[in-house]
């Protein structure tokens, strides 16, 4: 007779694009199998398009590596499956020992991407954290894009402040170390990349600065191969030359202040200092600048390889002064600012921070590792392990062993802590050290709304799903794991009193969705809602320090200055190699690097340019050793001319090869926010005898 066979529309929550999907199921409804997942043609943004990684979404539901059981560590090292009543009763117990002995923060999280999709499961948790009093808070956010929030802060008064670019009327895109084609986005989505950049070709021009020819330079109008770490030395010529011809004067003197300052800081870079540090020609810099001043107002779309590099704040905030002189900000045809739609800020009396942001101490072990926006950076939390500071860690939903900087400190770091919990999806290197481990639902089998990815969408929209089958198996949802554990140590974290045996994924989305744009349209799952929000004018007209854009924060001032005082500008191996970080279009960053077929991993390549690998005396597909000044990892070559020659390149997350042994918290973390450098990493390659 075979078996029911149905199709479910959700979205899916790999990335901040948030595609829509269909998902086909057959077999039992208490065990179903899902099938396939493809893109939805009716959802108003995604309109059909879906990655390989989204439609990889059956293989990930089905995946051996998927975690079913509750898992406690024995005192020998074993992990041992266990009950939910057994892990729970030990870790609340544990939990409360740790704080009554040594203090709430001697209890840290970290919330790592996974958390960031589960609506109800990041709520949860942030409750039980806020209600336990610890201040030991961690996330992802410092491990790739602090200067983002730091730069808003300092020259707009609030950290939140997410640009989205005008893709209706923008004439000139510049994309800066990004390449949404398989990254979709990095503070901003970007869903269906390659029609929305294809739209922006057709409707101007498209300039991308990268070192490497990567699939979305291979789209643009023009690609300049800059050398890693050079980005504020080509943005600032720009300011520099469009301050004395080409700024919108009108603009400037109504929204800005420190025009002068900005301007004296950025006059060294004329276009032969810009041409020699980030190695392109002084005609292909004066090009470009020809192609603003033509366009008038642009946009200007940062990534990981601005992020992650030791030049990012310096980055972020020439990124921004462009936009103010272009007279870009907050206007059609430039770049607007996300208004929110299940958090909207446009209505609301915004704090507006000093010029150096708002700012707490660091951690007792690494006080100069200041605290911002409620968190500490990642390069504090093993030397606050390693100094007993932080006895518990709990991680939700991310492989803090793969992802954090200098791995080999962070694992030792995990293994001698007395408490380790683990609330994921699928096995990692991280879940093989816990303590704990909490198998939990995956995004498939929970009702959803997009909640800290509100304000990441290139519309004003949201969605909500309900869960597409039921969980398997011990799986159960992140939000009740910490409920459980909130009753065990007399915290309140459910809404409107209710318990864990009582509530379910929509009693917690419900008040979310209720404090939204639209509740009554949101209300209905899966619901797809746009907003006709008017998208520009809010925050020049509301949120600015005095209405002005405050373009010489003296932090960013001296942390250019610093820059310019080193020859050629960017940090440079004997042997002049520089690596850089990528994404893969099939691997899920540290979670799974590859999902189209059970067990299959795949080589992380080492990119080397031809002129690279002759002096090394490296052919394509040997093992190289790639060294560093504070470690070293290992890789297969791919000898290859779409990355520049001077530049290698390795994914980031991956324990084999391990960039993160490449990468020091003590001599690489940036003063005003701790991040340590992941980019532009000074490195030698060695043949692998």
């Amino acid at each position: 007779m075979g078996t029911p066979v149905r199709e479910v529309r959700t979205y899916c929550r790999i990335c901040i694009a948030q595609c829509g999907t269909l998902v086909t199921v057959d077999g039992d409804p208490a065990s179903p199998v899902v099938r396939q997942v493809r893109g939805d043609a009716e959802h108003p943004v995604s309109k059909g398009y879906t990655c390989a990684k989204g439609r990889a979404l059956p293989a990930l539901h089905h995946h051996p590596l998927r975690l079913e059981q509750p898992l406690l560590r024995d005192a020998d090292g074993t992990q041992r499956p266990v009950d939910w009543d057994t892990l729970l009763t030990d870790l609340g117990g544990r939990l409360a020992g740790i704080v009554a002995e040594h203090g709430p923060d001697a209890v840290a999280v970290f919330y790592a991407t996974g958390a960031a999709f589960d609506a109800a499961g990041r709520r949860t948790a942030e409750r039980f954290f806020d209600r336990l009093g610890t201040r030991q808070k961690y996330s992802s956010l410092t491990i790739d894009s602090p200067a983002k929030p730091l730069t808003a802060e300092m020259v707009g008064g609030w950290p939140w402040l997410n640009l989205v670019d005008d893709d209706q009327e923008c004439r000139l895109s510049l994309l800066v170390g990004i390449n949404p084609i398989v990254s979709h986005g990095h503070t901003t989505s970007m869903s269906n990349p390659r029609a929305r950049l294809r739209a922006q070709r057709e409707r101007g021009e498209l300039w991308v600065l990268d070192p490497r020819r990567t699939e979305t330079a291979r789209m643009a109008t023009r690609h300049l191969q800059t050398r890693p770490g050079s980005d504020p030395f080509v943005l600032g010529f720009l300011v520099r030359e469009l301050l004395a011809d080409g700024a919108d004067e009108a603009y400037l003197r109504a929204h800005a202040s420190g025009v002068d300052d900005l301007a004296r800081a950025v006059s060294p870079l004329d276009a032969q200092r810009a041409a020699a540090v980030s190695g392109v020609s002084v005609d292909q810099l004066h090009e470009l600048l020809a192609a603003i001043r033509r366009a008038g107002r642009i946009s200007v779309v940062t990534g990981t390889g601005a992020t992650m590099a030791a030049s990012a704040n310096v980055t972020e905030w020439l990124r921004l002064a462009l936009l103010t002189v272009t007279g870009s900000l907050d206007r059609p045809g430039g770049m607007w600012f996300h208004p929110g739609f299940l958090r909207p800020v446009d209505g609301l009396d915004l704090p507006v921070s000093p010029p150096e942001g708002r700012i707490e101490p660091g951690p007792r072990s690494r006080p100069e590792l200041t605290r911002r926006f409620g968190e500490y950076p990642c390069a504090a939390l093993a030397p606050e392990i390693e100094a007993g500071n932080v006895r518990a860690l709990v991680v939700v939903g991310g492989n803090v062993a793969s992802s954090f900087p200098a791995s080999g400190g962070i694992r030792a770091a995990l293994r001698s802590l007395e408490v380790c919990a683990v609330a994921d999806v699928v096995e990692t290197e991280t879940t093989r050290l816990a303590t704990h481990v909490l198998p939990s639902v995956g995004q498939l089998e929970r009702a959803d709304v997009p909640v800290l990815l509100d304000a990441f969408t290139d519309r004003v929209m949201s969605q909500r799903t309900a869960a597409v089958v039921p969980p398997v198996a011990e799986r159960r949802p992140v939000w009740w794991s910490f409920a459980r554990l909130a009753e065990q140590l007399g915290l309140d974290v459910l809404p409107r009193g209710l318990t864990w045996e009582t509530a379910d994924d929509d009693a917690i989305i419900d008040p979310i969705v209720a404090r939204s744009r639209d509740p009554e349209a949101l209300a209905q799952a899966p619901a797809v809602v746009l907003s006709s929000v008017e998208r520009f004018g809010w925050v020049t007209g509301h949120v600015l320090p005095g209405g002005r854009w405050r373009l010489a924060p003296p932090p960013l001032l001296a942390q250019l200055a610093e820059l310019l005082t080193s020859e050629p500008g960017v940090d440079v191996a004997p042997d002049g190699l520089l690596l850089v970080p990528r994404r893969l279009p099939r691997a899920m960053n540290s979670q799974l690097h590859d999902v189209r077929q059970a067990g299959a991993t795949p080589q992380a390549e080492l990119l080397v340019h031809p002129a690279d690998a002759a002096t090394a005396g490296i052919t394509d597909g040997v093992m190289v050793r790639v060294l560093g000044a504070h470690g070293a990892t290992r890789a297969q070559a791919r000898v290859t001319d779409e990355i520049r020659a001077g530049t290698v390149s390795l994914p980031h997350g991956w324990t084999e090869p391990d960039v993160n042994r490449l990468t020091s918290i003590v001599d690489e973390t940036d003063a005003l926010t701790g991040m340590v450098r992941m980019s532009g990493i000074p490195v030698r390659l060695e043949p692998e005898v």
